[in-house]
């Protein structure tokens, strides 16, 4: 197995020694300490290329970050994987979105322990001579995309969009840049919000392999050129596999509620009414032909009196 170079810009040889201990030895780990941004670029160009390089902003200074970002995506280009940490003194907003600007994968304060970075290290780099999961394959001179060993029928302009981000992997591109890009003379004419609706399709049609298409809120999009989806996009398929199984769990239990609902008693016909007018009225109702039925009351003496007073 080659050497999986863990690049460590900014740290001090002992710093590299106790990360090798914390890391294990049969996985090939070879963690290499530069001092300065100069000596990152100079270990860049000695073979293996990194798969996990840590800069510590405060030793090689936050104006040097995107410079060595851009070189360590060049030393380690697409199909390889390589995952860039910066370390900040501060967490503050300013500092890590410019971070992200200049092309990190993650940011974190320091400074950090070696056995801590080491658990960085084992979650965050890609496996031993993984292809990508996706099988996504890009040749950027004849224009053809795969994704799982099937061509991609792009548009010209998604094909443009999609070699503009493919040949800047990790960096976040705006919606300008990418207007320019993709329409030429064209974007000027065209609103940025736009290039938003290039991406969908785009992103749709690259289908597993979407998740590299990442967005930048409030900036742009970035392409992902890791190996492997990062944790948050795994864990958000996950909750939405989680998810689709509690709903079918509940629809199941519903149904199996309802088709175990015990049987309600019939309601028995209740006992004929002992009035004789009542008697008489259900009895018309309930038979085919009903007889004449006379259901007035009896006449009083009172009716008597009032019918001879009203006729005389």
């Amino acid at each position: 197995m080659s050497p999986r170079l863990v690049l460590l810009g900014g740290f001090s040889a002992d710093y590299a020694s106790a990360l090798r201990r914390a890391l294990p030895r049969h996985n090939g780990w070879e963690p290499r300490a530069v001092p300065d941004a100069i000596a990152v670029v100079a270990a860049l160009a000695i073979p293996p290329a990194p798969v996990f390089v840590v800069l510590d902003a405060a030793a090689l200074g936050s104006a040097n970050l995107p410079a060595l970002c851009r070189a360590v995506r060049r030393a380690a280009p697409p199909p390889a994987a390589v995952r860039i940490e910066v370390l900040l003194p501060a967490l503050s907003p300013a500092a890590v979105r410019a971070a992200y600007a200049a092309g990190a994968d993650e940011c974190r304060a320091g400074p950090v322990s070696a056995a801590t970075l080491a658990l960085f290290v084992l979650a965050k780099a890609p496996p031993p001579d993984e292809a990508a999961s996706d099988g996504f394959l890009f040749d950027p001179a004849t224009g053809v995309a795969r994704v799982g060993g099937s061509p991609l029928s792009l548009t010209p302009t998604e094909l443009r969009l999609l070699r503009e981000l493919v040949s800047r992997p990790g960096t976040v591109l705006s919606r300008k840049e990418l207007l320019l890009a993709s329409l030429g003379a064209e974007a000027g004419s065209v609103q940025p919000r736009a290039i938003d609706s290039a991406v969908a399709g785009l992103r749709a049609k690259l289908g597993p392999a979407g998740w590299r298409l990442e967005t930048a809120w409030g900036r742009g999009y970035r392409w992902n050129a890791s190996a492997r989806p990062p944790l948050g996009a795994r864990l958000v398929r996950r909750r939405a596999r989680v998810a689709g199984s509690g709903v079918l769990a509940i629809v199941l239990a519903l149904l199996a509620v309802r088709a175990f609902r015990p049987v309600p008693p019939p309601v028995l016909p209740s006992s004929p009414p002992s009035d004789p007018v009542a008697r008489a009225l259900l009895d018309a109702f309930e038979t085919p032909n009903p007889p004449a039925v006379d259901v007035a009351r009896p006449k009083t003496e009172e009716d008597d009196d009032f019918s001879a007073f009203s006729t005389g």
